[in-house]
């Protein structure tokens, strides 16, 4: 199978793209998992050493004491103060994130042990959930991480021991859900709940005529009432991320994208567990995520949690980046990426077993950046490879220094026009290349390749008026016959309306690049034109 690099070009190319549309965000957690206090003392390092757009973190103002940390959060027992928490707070403020722009703090349904009905043990829970989401509101932190996990007592689990129906005990939990929804938003209005997973955990009883039925004998067969409950009384300004943590076991695009239709249609098995009255709000307001579990990629083979290689693949690296690629590609915005037996941070020297995930995974930092935000580490190596003097651009004449000696063009290059609509002209002047009133055309050269190369692309020119710049890779098979029109790439002016920056992965198939130097919507008096094209290989 093709390393799935291809995703950085199919998700998150380079260009201006509609405003509205999220760029997708790698989320870390694991058994790393900072506390304030950490984040303030490493939070430079971390950001520059690790390939995230954000951290799960947990508050803690006194480590070892028993019911202070927000993974615990869900007793009756130890009450908080939050003149204490507040020590918290100061540590997120000394913090300036330029990288680590969504941060979440891990608010755990542990030990779960208050009972549905216990009005004074809720309230000490939700007077700890308020303080979480004031920090993380006073912090600049985009909200809260809900794990519903039960590590301890299964508090989503329906009992007859109970003494109540299974409808009772549903309405009991959709009361606390609206009630955890409304304590948040009393304190942070607009935030982002990024729960593990949401109805996501119950894809199989919304495949059932009857979800009840499944429900009542499920691990977490009261959370849709729960979530029923949240949206029932959610801002508008609010979203709720399904973080769906059944992502670990994908291996597919297509599980990932089935999982993906599931949470997010009207008809999908994740809706039918919302109630009819709060669909509006679920399509509108929730979002798809996945959870991808690192240790996969390095557990010994065998085990349960095992990926190999696959296809054309060479390594394990080649595996995660493939599954991570596909979670990206089918997320709406976040992906959280969970680790435990090796460490992002905080590596313990006296365990050698333990390592870095670079170290367990050469290469994993630059290939996650690269997928996280394409623009950027484009921009980036591009700066890297203009002072290492092995860097090769593989273009002929790539700065149009050369004129055809039998024509008014570039050496080297050739043309092309959409002869149906366009009647413009190809020029060379002063070491650019050159077009007048054209309205669909480009220069044309061709390089050649093998499939699951990666290229950085790069080009700087300008335009005026209503003619717009942009670059395209398409492909043609080694005895250069067109291939692959799918994977064909169009790269956009950046920001700045002169450079454009992206990265290709060669697909199956193809033998040739053809690089297009490109132009469009060009009128008499406006003007177009490229000073250089840059093509390197990067792997």
């Amino acid at each position: 199978m093709q390393r799935l690099w291809i995703l950085l070009v199919m998700v998150c190319l380079v260009g201006t793209g509609n405003a509205e549309v999220p760029r997708k965000k790698l989320i870390e957690l694991g058994w790393d998992i900072p506390t304030t206090q950490y984040l303030r003392e490493h939070w430079e390092e971390m950001e520059r050493t690790t390939p995230f757009d954000g951290v799960i973190y947990t508050l803690n103002p006194a480590p070892g004491r028993k019911g202070a940390d927000s993974q615990g959060l869900f007793s009756k027992e130890h009450p908080w103060d939050k003149n204490e928490y507040a020590k918290c707070l100061e540590d997120m403020k000394a913090c300036r994130f330029t990288k680590f722009t969504d941060n979440f703090i891990r608010v755990n349904f542990h030990p779960g042990d208050t009972d549905w009905d216990d009005d004074a043990g809720w309230k000490v829970i939700l007077d700890k959930v308020s303080i979480c989401a004031w920090i993380a509101k006073q912090s600049g932190s985009k909200g809260l991480c809900l794990d519903f996990e039960s590590y301890g007592y299964p508090m989503f689990r329906y009992s007859a021991d109970s003494g109540r129906t299974f409808a009772e005990m549903k309405s009991l939990a959709k009361k606390r859900g609206a009630e955890l929804l409304q304590t948040v938003a009393k304190e942070f209005p607009d935030a982002t709940l990024l729960a593990l997973w949401l109805n996501s955990i119950n894809r199989q009883a919304g495949k059932a005529v009857q979800p009840d039925l499944v429900l009542q004998t499920s691990e977490y067969g009261l959370l849709p009432a729960f979530i029923n409950g949240m949206l029932s009384v959610l801002p508008k300004e609010m979203v709720l991320v399904d973080g769906c943590e059944k992502g670990y076991m994908m291996n597919s695009p297509s599980a990932f994208q089935t999982a993906a239709l599931d949470m997010v249609l009207w008809t999908g098995t994740c809706a039918k567990l919302v109630e009819p009255e709060y669909r509006q709000t679920y399509r509108s307001q929730v979002q798809c995520g996945f959870g991808v579990y690192l240790d996969m990629y390095t557990n010994d083979e065998g085990t349960l949690y095992y990926r190999v290689p696959e296809g054309r693949e060479k390594t394990r690296l080649d595996r995660f980046m493939a599954n991570l690629g596909s979670a990206v590609a089918s997320a709406d915005q976040y992906v959280w990426v969970y680790g435990e037996k090796n460490r992002w941070w905080n590596v313990k020297k006296d365990n050698p077993k333990m390592k870095t995930w670079e170290a367990a995974l050469p290469g994993i930092t630059v290939r996650m950046n690269a997928l996280r935000d394409p623009f950027t580490f484009a921009k980036q190596k591009r700066e890297s490879l203009k002072s290492d003097p092995a860097a090769k651009n593989l273009l002929k004449n790539p700065d149009f220094s050369q004129k055809n000696p039998n024509a008014d063009l570039p050496a080297e290059w050739a043309v092309w026009q959409n002869e149906k609509t366009s009647h413009g002209t190809f020029h060379w002047k002063e070491n650019r290349a050159v077009f007048r009133e054209m309205e669909e055309g480009c220069f044309i050269q061709g390089i050649p390749v093998h499939p699951g190369e990666v290229y950085l692309l790069y080009a700087k020119g300008k335009a005026t008026g209503k003619a717009t710049l942009h670059l395209t890779a398409s492909w043609k098979t080694a005895e250069d016959k067109w291939t692959r029109w799918d994977a064909s790439t169009r790269l956009d002016l950046d920001s700045s309306g002169t450079e454009i920056f992206g990265l290709v992965t060669v697909p199956e198939e193809a033998g040739r690049m053809i690089v297009l130097p490109s132009i469009s919507g060009q009128g008499a008096d406006d003007t177009g034109e490229y000073e250089k094209v840059e093509v390197y290989l990067l792997n």
